[in-house]
């Protein structure tokens, strides 16, 4: 081998042996910045404003459809990892649907089927711990289940169990995902829950702070997904390129109408949606 070709070589290896330790720092400083970037955005005070700003579609006078929630029979066996991981976001942002209209029972037969079928399917026991509902708890929601109480017992609840996966996720990337996919979940089942509830009732005045709180939900998802953006192996990961595309079509729409949509404006965002949702939320045959 001519002596510069050796030296090329060596230089490369030891770039190389440079590059490795210095990349898995980069990634290590980004999945714990992404984990912060988390927080900040569903957990703590905002994770408790995020539950509470859902209240906007009580107060415009919409209602509990269970047909538009994600079923939680015969949904697992059929599933790649990232349907599930998707389909927890759904089913997440179902229990807040059904908080607000004080459908408990509802709430907790889905968290705890999240908590053991789709946690066991999704192989992440033993890997976060979760914070669950203990007897006196479950009995109370159960026997009260419109309850002040038992509002809170739920709350809470997510609440912790948030701040667990979000620590979790600092140093695991697997974890990180979840969280991650589950939060796009959350805002297509979001989307879809909304769009159909609005065409339902037609657009009215009383609409325009649903569908701002979406738009505020959408931008949650777009700024946890651009905080891996930066590092490829975790903006693979994320998907990101992909559902970024989908966000700025989906803002497009929202954030350009100041939440006051039409028929028509409902319709174009369903279009955008419901490709994105019929791949997790279909039962297995």
């Amino acid at each position: 081998m001519p002596k510069l070709a050796k030296i090329a070589l060596g230089l490369s290896l030891l770039m190389a042996l440079v590059a490795g330790p210095a990349a898995a720092a980069n990634k290590a400083q980004v999945l714990n910045e992404g984990a912060l970037k988390l927080y900040d955005l569903i957990g703590g005070i905002k994770g408790a404003a995020t539950q509470r700003a859902m209240t906007a579609f009580k107060k415009a006078g919409l209602s509990y459809h269970k047909e538009l929630t994600v079923p939680i029979e015969g949904m697992l066996k059929c599933k790649s990892p990232e349907q599930l991981r998707l389909l927890l976001g759904a089913h997440q942002f179902d229990t807040t649907y059904a908080m607000i209209f004080g459908r408990k029972l509802e709430i907790l037969a889905v968290k705890q089927y999240m908590e053991t079928d789709l946690t066991d399917a999704l192989k992440l026991r033993g890997k976060v711990r979760q914070s669950r509902l203990n007897p006196v708890e479950i009995k109370e929601i159960t026997d009260y289940p419109n309850s002040f109480v038992a509002n809170g017992i739920i709350i809470r609840n997510t609440l912790t169990n948030i701040e667990l996966w979000i620590r979790a996720a600092q140093t695991d990337p697997e974890v990180m995902q979840v969280l991650v996919d589950g939060l796009y979940g959350a805002v297509i089942q979001g989307l879809y829950v909304s769009c159909k509830l609005g065409l339902a009732a037609g657009p009215t005045e009383k609409l325009v702070e649903v569908f701002n709180e979406q738009n505020r939900r959408v931008q949650m998802a777009n700024e946890a997904i651009a905080a891996f953006a930066g590092e490829p192996s975790l903006a693979e990961m994320v998907n990101a390129g992909p559902r970024q595309k989908f966000i700025k079509d989906v803002q497009g729409v929202l954030a350009d109408k100041g939440g006051k949509l039409s028929e028509a404006d409902l319709k174009q965002i369903l279009a955008l949606v419901e490709p994105e949702r019929a791949q997790f939320v279909q039962p297995c045959p």
